[in-house]
């Protein structure tokens, strides 16, 4: 039930990220520019299309959809590693817009785990609906809801340093 839980969480943390990306694509073109990418609005938006769509599919199928999620955080953790040892100097990786910070070991870490719990999701054959609904009832469904929003906000927390959750303040 755990191992479903984290999985939608990062499942949840792909679709928000997506939708930034899909909103203002800007600070993913930078960094798709810096690896000498297509950099257009396009790909940007292209790039969050498909973390929306595995995003959301992962919290209802297993099999394919899991393994698609898992080769997304693999690619996510190739990306941010010349950025965390110095070979690219990047400000921010672009994952969450304008809210994303310079990428740490800590990005290292959440993506490494992210693609993990979703190949073991792929490779144990785990529908994340059966997973979830082994408990008893209403209680168990709730808490597990409750679970995943909080891995989430936590995961987002971690890759954006707390950034997510400040207010946007006008000096104006």
């Amino acid at each position: 039930m755990v191992l479903a839980a984290v999985s939608a969480s990062f499942g949840f943390v792909l679709f928000a990220s997506g939708v930034v990306k899909l909103r203002t694509p800007d600070p993913t073109q930078v960094a798709l520019a810096a690896f000498r990418m297509p950099s257009t609005r396009w790909a940007a938006q292209v790039l969050g299309g498909v973390e929306v769509l595995v995003g959301t599919l992962v919290l209802f199928f297993g099999g394919v959809v899991q393994l698609a999620g898992g080769a997304l955080y693999v690619g996510f953790t190739a990306a941010v590693a010349p950025i965390v040892l110095g070979r690219i100097d990047l400000a921010s990786c672009g994952c969450f817009g304008a809210r994303s910070t310079k990428p740490g070991y800590i990005h290292l870490v959440v993506n490494g785990a992210g693609a993990v719990v979703f190949f073991w999701m792929y490779i144990g054959a785990f529908d994340p609906f059966v997973v979830a609904g082994r408990g008893s009832g209403t209680a168990a469904g709730l808490g597990w809801s409750l679970a995943v929003l909080l891995y989430a906000l936590a995961i987002m927390i971690m890759l954006t340093r707390g950034a997510i959750l400040e207010r946007r303040t006008d000096s104006s």
